[in-house]
C-alpha cells in the first residue's frame, strides 16, 4: 500500500507523574503495577514529515533511539504490506530524560503515532502502537495514560522484571479535578536511574512485606479513589503522601536512605509541605518533585514556597501545570 494519509503530522504529549508501586518479588500480586497522573507540562512535542531521506533533527544523543523506533515500525507495517517512507522528524519540545516525567514512553508511542498518520494506519488501540514501537514499559501509567489521559492504575506484570510483551492491564482511570493544579521542583541533580541501572537496583532491593503492599493497596482503592469521586481535595493527596513515604521506604536502601532520593529531597519535600503543598512525592526515581495545590492558592503556596524557606530558584526549577484529562490522540 503506498496511500498515505497526509504529508505531515505533529503530535504533542503530556509527561506522566509516577506516584508508586504496588510492590515485586514473590508475594506481590501486582508486580510493578503503579498509579499515576499525566500532566500537560513539560510535554513532548514532535513534528514528523515526508522526506526524500530518513532525518532526525532531534538531540544527538537519541538519534539512535529515534532510527530504532522507526525501524520497528517500519517492519510492523511491512508485515501487514503498507510501505513506510523516508521522513523527517523534528523534536519542538521534551522534558529532560530520566528525570521521573516517563519520557521515554511518550517518545516512541509518539513516534508510532506519528507513522500510523502519516501512512493512513487504523489504531485501535495503544496497544497497537506499544507493538509497533516495541515498547513494553514495565509500568502501564504512561501507556495508558499516552491514550486516554487523567489517573491511570495499572496491574503490573507476571513477569516481574523483564521479557514481557505486553501493556500491563488498566485497572481503573479517573478525571482528575481540574482545580487540584500541580507544581513541579526539580533540583539540579543528577539524574534517575533508568536502563540497566534501575534494573539493578530491583535486584538487590530487598521485595517489599506482604503487609507493606496490602497498605499500598489500602491507600488506592479505599482512599485515593474513593475521595477522588467525592471531589475530598485533602483526603486524596494525603493518600498519595502514605503511598509515598511507604513505597519511598523500600527504595532507600539504594538511595543512601533518602526516602526521596537524597538529604536534599528529602529537605525540599519537607519545605514544600510547609509551604502548604498536599500530596508532595518523588515522581519514579527522580530528581522530580510534586506537590498539588487547589487553583485558587497555588500563587501564594508557590510564593510562600520561597519567601520561608531556604530554596533559591538557582537550586531548582519549578513548573506549574495541571492534570490532562484528555488522550493525547483524538
Amino acid at each position: 500500500m503506498d496511500n498515505y494519509e497526509c504529508e505531515n503530522v505533529r503530535i504533542i504529549a503530556p509527561s506522566r507523574l509516577h506516584f508508586g508501586l504496588f510492590g515485586w518479588g514473590p508475594e506481590a500480586e501486582m508486580q510493578f503495577g503503579g498509579m499515576g497522573v499525566m500532566i500537560s507540562q513539560p510535554c513532548f512535542e514532535l513534528e514528523v514529515a515526508r522526506a526524500e531521506s530518513n532525518e532526525f533533527s532531534v538531540p544527538a544523543d537519541q538519534r539512535d533511539k529515534y532510527r530504532n523506533i522507526y525501524n520497528s515500525c517500519r517492519d510492523y507495517l511491512r508485515e501487514r504490506d503498507i510501505k513506510l517512507p523516508q521522513l523527517h522528524f523534528k523534536l519542538i519540545d521534551a522534558p529532560q530524560p530520566h528525570i521521573g516525567l516517563g519520557s521515554g514512553t511518550q517518545r516512541a508511542l509518539s513516534v508510532a503515532a506519528a507513522v500510523a498518520k502519516i501512512v493512513g494506519y487504523e489504531i485501535r488501540s495503544v496497544t497497537d502502537l506499544a507493538e509497533m514501537a516495541r515498547r513494553f514499559p514495565r509500568s502501564g501509567v504512561g501507556v495508558h495514560g499516552f491514550s486516554q489521559g487523567g489517573l491511570i492504575i495499572d496491574g503490573g506484570h507476571a513477569s516481574g522484571l523483564g521479557g514481557h510483551q505486553q501493556i500491563a492491564p488498566l485497572l481503573a482511570r479517573r478525571d482528575w479535578p481540574e482545580d487540584w493544579q500541580v507544581l513541579l521542583v526539580s533540583p539540579h541533580e543528577p539524574e534517575g536511574f533508568s536502563n540497566e541501572i534501575e534494573q539493578n537496583a530491583f535486584r538487590i532491593l530487598p521485595p517489599p512485606s506482604k503487609g507493606d503492599m496490602n497498605a499500598v493497596k489500602r491507600e488506592v482503592f479505599d482512599h485515593l479513589l474513593t475521595s477522588i469521586d467525592k471531589l475530598q481535595f485533602s483526603a486524596a493527596l494525603q493518600a498519595i503522601e502514605s503511598i509515598q513515604r511507604i513505597v519511598g521506604s523500600w527504595f532507600a536502601p539504594s538511595q543512601s536512605g533518602s526516602i526521596y532520593g537524597t538529604p536534599f529531597r528529602d529537605q525540599l519535600v519537607r519545605q514544600m509541605k510547609k509551604a502548604g503543598l498536599q500530596g508532595v512525592g518523588q515522581s519514579s526515581w527522580g530528581p522530580t518533585l510534586f506537590g498539588f495545590a487547589e487553583a485558587n492558592k497555588i500563587d501564594e503556596i508557590e510564593a510562600r514556597l520561597f519567601r520561608d524557606n531556604a530554596i533559591s530558584q538557582s537550586m531548582v526549577k519549578i513548573i506549574r501545570t495541571t492534570v490532562q484529562n484528555q488522550p493525547t490522540l483524538t
